[in-house]
């Protein structure tokens, strides 16, 4: 085979090739790493996502995965007579009809997460695996790409609310995923050409 006969099969070949195909197989290897690395072990591109707050807060039952946890707080007040009494704490929200039974979590999000039976230690992304779910769902190839979304509106947002309080970079490829991808891209175009 000349030169010109291998260039000009080679550029046939290049022509010829479907990006998406070639790249698919690695984008999946590199979406399982980055959704362990996200929902498991809580980093983003560039360290650890960050931890749980520990300031005291109130939370509704509706705001609980795991509705058996909520136990809703009764204080204890003094009346003018001096005796004691124990008081349910409620809630009123500025557009609601009527008042919720409400929880005081001294620990914070933290305390939320825990009694909850989820981990405290580091965020994770996960307290009802909804968006963990929807995005492990979402790799597809668009055209001559390979796309990454969610299909539920609740979890674009909250990856945007989550971008803007962990940082842009959260949902983007570290290094190690950005170098196995050049490196695993070149092995399967090599291998492609010849």
């Amino acid at each position: 085979m000349t030169t010109n006969e291998y260039l000009t099969q080679l550029t046939r070949r290049l022509n010829a090739l479907d990006e998406a195909k070639l790249i698919y197989p690695i984008a999946t290897e590199i979406y399982r790493r980055q959704l362990k690395r996200l929902f498991d072990e809580g980093e983003k591109a560039n360290g650890k996502i960050g931890s749980y707050s520990t300031k005291t807060m109130l939370a509704t039952k509706s705001q609980f995965v795991k509705q058996g946890a909520f136990k809703q707080t009764v204080r204890t007040i003094t009346r003018k007579n001096g005796k004691a009494k124990k008081v349910p704490l409620w809630l009123k929200f500025k557009n609601a009809s009527k008042a919720v039974p409400v929880m005081e979590l001294t620990g914070g999000y933290k305390q939320f997460r825990e009694i909850q039976g989820r981990q405290g230690a580091f965020v994770d992304l996960q307290l009802s695996k909804d968006l963990r779910n929807d995005y492990a769902a979402h790799l597809k190839t668009d055209g001559n790409s390979v796309v990454s979304t969610v299909s539920r509106r609740i979890n674009r947002d909250k990856i945007g609310w989550l971008s803007a309080k962990y940082g842009q970079d959260l949902f983007k490829l570290n290094e190690k995923e950005k170098d196995f991808f050049a490196t695993e891209a070149t092995k399967a175009l090599l291998k492609y050409l010849q």
